[in-house]
């Protein structure tokens, strides 16, 4: 209620969104606060009401909120949300990071972020709790407090009242330490910017990394697509598979995922899978996502009439289903020529309209067809 009051005072143009979960018996009473103070100044406010929240609450509500209020600022063509996080919460946080010995990229709440490609603001950083209710008072802003930000069930709620029993200088002293943590990581981020850029490493320059390993693994991993917090023991054991493994496959996420390979260590997308169908004199508009530089010339292969219409199909797709002597021979070509998983996974196998496999790109195995009839060529 102290930044929507600032707000308004500050003669800003915005629109209020306010999420009603019906967990507590006040709740219908912030929800008439809210509209209350909007409909007295012709603040546009979108109410939301919140269906039954499965899992953890906490969480499961964040989500709720922050996607509700995306809609909004879509809709409205905002430049982003603020939200009315304080001193205090910054703190809250950091602690929290602490307990949980997560390896973050920042310590604490930071001024502006980017949250599911919306711009979050958070301008009260600097003001504590006590600071905005003694500005609410003042300028008669009404407000509610939430009961329930007392229930010792929750870890954030044992945390803030942890911080509510530190005296001042106690809470001085958690803020430097969060700061200086965090110029230290800045510090490190300019350091390091170059190699946290590019999307692959060879073994022996992660190994070159030594004590600093941790922090550059988690933010090369973040910088990358992975989720925003990641625990020392997650990195540990990620790490103790990239010394010790020769390949490591590990999904980072449903698009990312970290493989070591023919000592690389690469951050690598999910292979996409296509099936592509071509007809007699048919010219293929699409692309197969396929990349091989060992040869630069096309590749020659001969089919029968009868074949048509021909399937393209990657390896990944239909490994499971080859004869077993034809995959062993395909396993050995790729690891002959170190031909890295992501490839191996998108490699073009080529089936006629019985759905027997007649070509495999680049593979000098020619499979049970004449030499009498169509030339087709694969094209680099």
């Amino acid at each position: 209620m102290a930044l929507l009051d600032l707000c308004f005072k500050q003669g800003m143009a915005f629109e209020v969104v306010h999420v009603n979960y019906h967990k507590r018996d006040t709740a219908d009473r912030d929800q008439k606060l809210v509209e209350s103070y909007c409909n007295e100044r012709a603040i546009p406010c979108h109410v939301f009401h919140a269906p039954v929240l499965e899992g953890n609450f906490q969480m499961a509500a964040r989500e709720f909120r922050y996607e509700k209020c995306r809609s909004v600022i879509l809709s409205s063509h905002a430049d982003g949300m603020m939200v009315a996080h304080h001193k205090d919460d910054d703190l809250e946080t950091y602690l929290f990071q602490k307990q949980r010995n997560s390896c973050v990229t920042w310590y604490g709440l930071k001024q502006e972020i980017e949250m599911k490609g919306v711009r979050l603001v958070r301008p009260l950083l600097s003001l504590s709790k006590k600071e905005l209710i003694d500005y609410c008072a003042m300028n008669h802003v009404p407000y509610g407090m939430d009961e329930s930000n007392l229930n010792p069930v929750y870890t954030r709620n044992r945390i803030r009242s942890h911080i509510e029993n530190l005296s001042v200088v106690q809470i001085d002293l958690l803020h430097i330490e969060k700061n200086e943590r965090n110029r230290e990581r800045e510090a490190y981020l300019n350091r390091f910017a170059s190699k946290l850029a590019n999307s692959s490493l060879s073994e022996v320059e992660y190994e070159s990394l030594s004590q600093e390993w941790s922090f550059f693994l988690m933010y090369w991993l973040i910088q990358h697509g992975a989720k925003k917090a990641l625990s020392k023991a997650y990195l540990d054991e990620l790490d103790r598979q990239l010394r010790t493994a020769y390949s490591v496959v590990h999904p980072l996420s449903d698009r990312l995922r970290l493989i070591k390979q023919y000592e690389v260590i690469r951050l690598v997308p999910q292979t996409e899978d296509y099936t592509i169908r071509v007809e007699r004199n048919q010219r293929i508009l699409q692309p197969i996502r396929f990349q091989y530089e060992r040869f630069e010339d096309s590749q020659r292969f001969v089919c029968q009439t009868s074949d048509f219409p021909l399937v393209i199909r990657n390896y990944k797709q239909v490994v499971n289903q080859l004869d077993p002597n034809i995959r062993r021979s395909c396993q050995r070509w790729f690891i002959k020529h170190k031909i890295p998983l992501e490839q191996r996974e998108s490699w073009p196998l080529v089936f006629n309209t019985l759905n027997e496999l007649i070509y495999i790109s680049h593979h000098k195995q020619q499979l049970g067809v004449s030499t009498d009839t169509i030339e087709c060529y694969m094209i680099k």
